[in-house]
C-alpha cells in the first residue's frame, strides 16, 4: 500500500473535516457549513463512502489532501507530511510523493 492510500485509510474524511467544522449526520453522509465561503445553510457534504467532501454552493471539495491543502494553505507535500503525523504514520524520506496520486 502506498503512503497516500494508507493515510486515507487511517484518517477518514469525516474525522478530518470534523476537526474544522461541526458535522451533522444526514443519512449515510454528513453536512456542515462550508468553511470556504460565507455559508448560512449547510452546503458542504462529506461522504465517508467516497472519501470526499463537496460544497454544492461554491463547488469546492475533494479528498482529505485537497481539503487540508485548502483549509491550511499548504502544498501537497506538506499536507502528506502533516496528515501522516496525525494518522500516526512515520514517513520514510523516499515515501513522500512529489506529485498527487489519485
Amino acid at each position: 500500500m502506498d503512503t497516500v492510500a494508507e493515510i486515507k485509510m487511517r484518517l477518514p474524511i469525516e474525522q478530518l473535516v470534523g476537526q474544522y467544522c461541526q458535522l451533522t449526520k444526514k443519512g449515510r453522509n454528513f453536512v456542515c457549513l462550508c468553511p470556504f465561503h460565507n455559508d448560512s445553510h449547510p452546503s458542504f457534504l462529506v461522504s465517508p463512502d467516497k472519501g470526499i467532501g463537496y460544497c454544492f454552493a461554491c463547488r469546492s471539495g475533494g479528498d482529505i489532501f485537497s481539503f487540508y491543502q485548502a483549509i491550511e494553505g499548504v502544498d501537497f507535500v506538506a499536507a502528506v507530511k502533516e496528515l501522516a503525523e496525525r494518522a500516526g504514520i512515520t514517513l520514510q524520506r523516499t515515501s513522500i510523493p512529489s506529485v498527487k496520486k489519485d
